[in-house]
């Protein structure tokens, strides 16, 4: 039998013959087929509030000799950050963890990944998105600082 004449990607025991699926880009770039916006404001939350405990800790003298074991037990905590923030779907409405949001599937974007045809528009990734969402924030506070609104110059 002569085996170049059966070739893999033909055999319904090595996947489907849809387009999408045969191409490869499905692990190689989930974002060309997702529409997803990142909500990092439950993490930032968290990290002010860590941070205002580390701050009152160690200079606002809150917990006294127990100073080095609080911040041992707040170092630690800092980890859960990239926890706390979330993704939405744009396609389907649900919203899951940032970390995970290369393995979301909803309808629209399998029938976008199906058909080989990548969203209209390429936005930034998630992550990229959280990036930009910490550089509106800045500028915020240095605005509102400049303004005097926020902490006032002495």
């Amino acid at each position: 039998m002569d085996f170049d004449l059966i070739a893999p990607h033909h055999d319904p025991e090595f996947g489907s013959q849809r387009p999408g699926l045969l191409a490869g880009s499905i692990d190689d770039e989930p974002e060309a087929y997702l529409r997803l916006l990142a909500n990092p404001f439950l993490g930032f939350t968290y990290l002010v509030a860590w941070l205002v405990i580390l701050y009152q800790s160690i200079l606002g003298g809150f917990a006294g000799p127990l100073t080095p074991t609080l911040v041992a037990i707040l170092i630690p905590g800092l980890g859960l950050v990239p926890g706390l923030m979330e993704y939405h779907c744009l396609d389907c409405g649900r919203s899951g963890r940032l970390l995970r949001w290369r393995k979301h599937v909803c309808h629209r974007s399998m029938a976008r990944r199906d058909a080989g045809q990548r969203r209209p528009f390429r936005g930034p990734t998630p992550w990229v998105q959280v990036l930009l969402w910490v550089w509106v924030v800045m500028a915020g506070v240095i605005a509102l600082h400049a303004m005097q609104v926020l902490i006032p110059s002495a």
